[in-house]
């Protein structure tokens, strides 16, 4: 059997599978879990939650991680990334005819796009750089790469005032 073969035989499994699982997780499993949850917190067998949560109207939401919910998630990286494809596909296409070759990229947020790649792959989420701490970091290079364009901008206009000084010096002895 080929790769192909295994990923449609993949794919028929979980078009099959998956509205039954969405059935059986929201009608069953999920009420479930959120009955014995509230039965715990009742009884008093969880921490208390912080007072940031106390005091707001925070809800919890049930994530699956068994083996079917992982494919499910792993189509959709697959989605993601046949539509980056798309993308590149659009932007070769509009540098050959010589259009704006950011107007189709301009489209994708890719810091989303990034974050959803690295939640559906079951990446530790201390890994990635928080939001803020991302734009920190990137104004600090924004700052570097204009500081050097001013000091560089600064060394062009002092070596042309001093060749303007050294013409007018060789005028006057001339």
């Amino acid at each position: 059997m080929t790769a192909t073969e295994v990923q449609v035989r993949w794919q028929i499994m979980q078009r099959l599978l998956g509205p039954t699982m969405g059935r059986l997780n929201s009608n069953v499993f999920s009420p479930m879990l959120h009955r014995a949850f509230n039965i715990l917190a009742r009884a008093g067998k969880y921490p208390e939650p912080p007072q940031i949560v106390a005091d707001s109207d925070a809800q919890y939401e049930v994530e699956y991680i068994g083996p079917l919910p992982k494919a499910q998630r792993a189509q959709e990286v697959i989605a993601i990334q046949g539509y980056i494809g798309d993308v590149q596909g659009m932007l070769e296409l509009q540098a050959r005819q010589g259009e704006n070759l950011e107007s189709v990229a301009d489209n994708i947020d890719f810091d989303t796009m990034n974050r959803i790649f690295a939640e559906m792959r079951g990446v530790p989420a201390n890994i990635l750089a928080e939001e803020g701490e991302v734009k920190r970091k990137r104004n600090e290079k924004r700052d570097a790469v204009q500081r050097q364009a001013e000091a560089q901008e600064a060394q062009a206009l002092s070596q042309a005032d001093k060749n303007e000084a050294q013409a007018q010096q060789i005028r006057r002895v001339q």
